[in-house]
């Protein structure tokens, strides 16, 4: 999915994780059970943001007409507008300035379950996100990324390893994700 492109299909995420860019900037990571393309099929207008896969990933896409219908509409409309509208929410949240730490948890914090992202080591759990893609998605640059990224729950940035953030706490990791209202 390219932003400006027709929406003609909507995909339901399985597996992996997506990044969303707009302007060729990082606006957030999805995981599976996201839908990607839903507002530009919807809305019937051009994509607002480009979907690139993060990792591996397996979709299911449905065509526009299949989303838009009656039967779908009715079937499942209000579970993706409760959906939507909690990615607004999360939307709301990542821009909020203030608790940078609680911003940045709430973002890594469900990627912790990914597979493809998350490997466990003795230190912690390595999160496989490239840095300059933390600081775009928080609009912060990377010199304070990396001074939050050494206050707890995380343990830095691995020295040479800049695609790699380490979590030293996961438990405080979502404990401050839930200083901003809720979980992602």
């Amino acid at each position: 999915m390219r932003q400006g492109a027709e929406g003609h299909s909507v995909s339901f995420l399985k597996k992996g994780a997506v990044r969303i860019d707009q302007d060729g900037k990082l606006i957030v990571l999805r995981h599976p059970g996201d839908l990607l393309g839903d507002m530009a099929v919807y809305g019937r207008r051009p994509r607002t943001a480009t979907v690139t896969a993060y990792t591996d990933c397996e979709v299911v896409t449905l065509g526009a007409e299949l989303f838009r219908s009656r039967a779908f509409q009715d079937a499942y409309g209000a579970a993706i507008w409760s959906y939507v509208i909690g990615r607004q929410l999360e939307t709301q949240v990542l821009s909020r300035s203030g608790d940078n730490v609680a911003r940045l948890a709430w973002l890594l914090a469900p990627l912790l379950d990914n597979e493809e992202l998350a490997v466990s080591g003795p230190d912690g759990v390595h999160l496989r996100v490239a840095q300059k893609d933390l600081a775009d998605c928080l609009a912060i640059g990377p010199k304070l990324l990396r001074q939050l990224t050494a206050l707890p729950p995380f343990g830095g940035m691995p020295e040479g390893r800049r695609k790699l953030t380490l979590v030293t706490d996961p438990e405080g990791l979502l404990a401050a994700a839930a200083r901003l209202g809720g979980l992602p």
